[in-house]
């Protein structure tokens, strides 16, 4: 039930999907990264208020290049949560009580890295 409850949140998300391909060898972010499987919607992802407008900026254009949206400030639509840090905020805890994927800035250097997203759980 919970699995169906994830997908239904990122069923919400007004995104474009695009084909992903399984994980390629030699692909790590702290361990085995996987990509996102084809038929998945497209991430939308949400900056935290504390990454500095020219690291958004240039994440943004990252995520955009990916095939993925960056949601406007205050959406609650958005699938994964971006952060500089891991801080106590409540725009952290809103999407932790969400279920949303909270990642750092890192997770998108790896996505450019492997030419796709990646699974962030």
């Amino acid at each position: 039930q919970e699995e169906e409850q994830k997908k239904t949140l990122q069923g919400k998300a007004a995104a474009s999907k695009r084909d992903r391909t399984e994980p390629s060898a030699g692909e790590e972010m702290g361990g085995e990264a996987k990509r996102m499987r084809s038929g998945e919607e497209a991430p939308m992802i949400l900056f935290s208020n504390n990454v500095d407008e020219g690291k958004k900026k240039r994440y943004a254009e990252i995520v955009r290049k990916l095939g993925g949206c960056v949601a406007p400030e205050n959406d609650s639509d958005f699938t994964h949560f971006v952060v500089p840090e891991f801080k106590r905020t409540q725009n952290m805890l809103i999407a932790l009580a969400a279920g949303r994927a909270v990642v750092g800035l890192e997770w998108l250097e790896c996505c450019q890295k492997a030419g796709g997203f990646l699974d962030a759980t």
